[in-house]
């Protein structure tokens, strides 16, 4: 009995969790498939991204690419926030965060 309480108790913990969330509140509830952008992902410093064996700029080619050929609008491009703690305890474990 005690352990199915401790369950329920989680449970609605998560809910709540998932609930007070901010990272997809810029969202327009019209778009139900947003691409999560930023302009930050272009990584650049002094040249030395061009040694590294991933393209770091490539992000922002591709997500020019498609919103000038028309096929993203730029209102369905979101800024993405940092997570919290409770973000990050939506999909994982405390024991995982304190690891």
């Amino acid at each position: 009995m005690a352990s199915s309480v401790s369950l329920e108790g989680d449970q609605v913990k998560q809910k709540q969790r998932i609930e007070a969330s901010k990272l997809y509140f810029d969202v327009p509830p019209d778009e139900k498939d947003p691409v999560v952008y930023s302009s930050s992902y272009n990584i650049s410093f002094l040249g030395i991204e061009k040694l590294h064996p991933f393209d770091a700029l490539k992000w922002g080619r591709i997500q020019k690419f498609l919103a000038d050929e028309g096929v993203l609008k730029r209102k369905r491009i979101v800024e993405p926030l940092e997570a919290t703690r409770d973000d990050l305890l939506v999909v994982h474990t405390e024991n995982y965060l304190d690891s």
